[in-house]
């Protein structure tokens, strides 16, 4: 999350609690899979993380230096065809500031803004997000709705 759009209170809320026990768990116990990108010759590092489960992607994470070389729609790309091959009708997520842009270009659909509680307690934007499975750019041209706004939830990724 780029420090120009978020204040540095509001990314070490976003971080805090991040831990590596969490997204195994994840893998293990919830079903949620992981596509990660890793740098060549780079010993272990990433560039990029992306999950999803049944319909949902539940993050997208590209590391700043990786950021503006279609790393990100390319990860995107390969969750929204591990989605649609496993029959859903639409793609689900929720997106932050940064990431509505992208999700945008790539035919997702504002069903909503809300503020979203980060691990650390603090609030920030938030947009919930839908696309048909089957979105073509060609068929459908992208459209930019009108945001409504609510209260804060949590969504466990069953339906958008």
């Amino acid at each position: 999350m780029p420090a120009s759009v978020y204040s540095r209170a509001q990314l070490e809320s976003w971080a805090g609690g991040l831990k590596a026990e969490r997204y195994v768990w994840a893998m293990t116990h919830d079903g949620e899979t992981f596509l990660v990108a890793d740098i060549p010759n780079g010993g272990g590092a990433l560039a990029g993380s992306c999950s999803y489960y049944a319909n949902r992607i539940h993050g997208l994470y590209i590391h700043p230096v990786w950021t503006g070389r279609g790393l990100a729609s390319a990860m995107l790309q390969r969750a929204e065809a591990a989605i649609r091959a496993a029959g859903a009708e639409r793609i689900c997520l929720s997106a932050s500031l940064v990431g509505r842009d992208l999700y945008e270009r790539r035919g997702y659909a504002v069903l909503r803004r809300r503020d979203w509680k980060t691990r650390g307690g603090l609030m920030i934007e938030a947009y919930d997000m839908e696309k048909p499975a089957a979105y073509s750019p060609r068929a459908t041209p992208a459209v930019r709705s009108r945001v409504r706004h609510s209260a804060p939830s949590r969504r466990d990724g069953g339906e958008c």
